[in-house]
């Protein structure tokens, strides 16, 4: 078999097994979802009380060639005294030959249930562009012979995206259920009858919270549980060790079938760089079998925040 045929059956492979499976997750995955929760619960949007943006890089199994890579951009703010949130979400999201596209608008209503917490309710409604691209694989040594196989034919697809999410908050604590899309549908349909890629729910819940150690050192754990329709759960469970309020040093563990086995194990570095950026990295070491392939997976994280005015500044805003 020649070998362009078996790197696009490999491509094929982590598009149609690993992106597209019940059996996956199948929506973009971060370490450092701690930093981004704007892209996994729309009730989100406004929590930090100021002007905020956040882009994230994401390359997993770096160095094997057409490995996953994730890029997000999202901005929020409040409005309305503080009541109501509004962000926006885009990203883009590489495997292989595949293309995911997603922009969203967020919108959430805040409730000052006491004098430190807020309770809000969010929605989110946006679209996602599915394409793929197989204009330069090569079945035949002969340069002239095209891609005839219907497995290699080029796909679009646009598909609604409208989602939903609770979240509670203080300054030490924080608590969140969300779906960020409520819709599941066909996305490649093998015969008429058979579809052979399904888009499912993605369900969230989240929570963490801020232990003040000494005056020099501060724990926050957190944790992530997901569920997929029909695939195991799966929780991404944190600590991180804040100093001086200034930077931190944390570990992240994530376990697959229902939190029986530990998927993988990452290291978290985080620094409040100025009033207003913050930068955040995470490198993942994998215990299942993608460790064969590559130990490289690297997260990088820069938010900006303005618009403090005069009202007091958490240093740092953990949440």
């Amino acid at each position: 078999m020649k070998i362009h045929l078996l790197k696009s059956a490999f491509i094929l492979y982590l598009v149609f097994n690993i992106q597209y499976s019940a059996s996956a997750q199948q929506d973009p995955q971060y370490t450092q979802y701690m930093f981004n929760m704007l892209a996994i619960n729309p009730a989100y949007a406004g929590s930090r009380d100021v002007v905020s943006a956040t882009a994230l890089y994401r390359r997993q199994w770096w160095g094997v060639d057409g490995a996953p890579q994730t890029m997000t951009f999202s901005a929020d703010m409040p409005i309305r005294k503080e009541k109501i949130g509004v962000g926006i979400v885009a990203s883009n999201d590489r495997l292989g030959r595949l293309g995911v596209s997603n922009l969203s608008g967020y919108f959430s209503y805040r409730i000052k249930v006491h004098s430190r917490g807020t309770l809000a309710f969010g929605i989110t409604g946006g679209g996602s562009f599915y394409s793929t691209d197989f204009n330069n694989i090569r079945l035949s040594e002969d340069p002239s012979a095209s891609a005839s196989d219907p497995a290699f034919q080029q796909y679009a697809s646009v598909q609604p995206l409208v989602g939903g999410g609770v979240y509670y908050s203080t300054d030490r604590f924080y608590v969140g259920f969300s779906a960020p899309n409520l819709l599941s549908y066909n996305l490649v349909r093998a015969t008429e009858t058979e579809s052979s890629a399904k888009k499912f729910q993605h369900v969230f819940l989240m929570a963490g919270y801020v232990f003040p150690l000494t005056e020099v050192l501060t724990l926050k754990p957190s944790g992530l549980v997901k569920w997929v329709m029909g695939a195991p759960t799966q929780m991404d469970l944190n600590a991180q060790l804040w100093f001086y309020d200034k930077m931190s040093a944390g570990l992240s563990a994530r376990t697959d079938g229902g939190g029986r086995y530990l998927s993988s194990l990452s290291i978290l570095l985080e620094l409040q760089a100025t009033e207003n950026i913050r930068i955040g990295y995470a490198y993942d070491f994998p215990f299942n079998n993608t460790r064969r392939l590559s130990y490289n997976t690297h997260e990088i994280m820069i938010r900006y925040e303005m618009g403090f005015r005069n009202k007091k500044m958490i240093s740092p805003r953990y949440f």
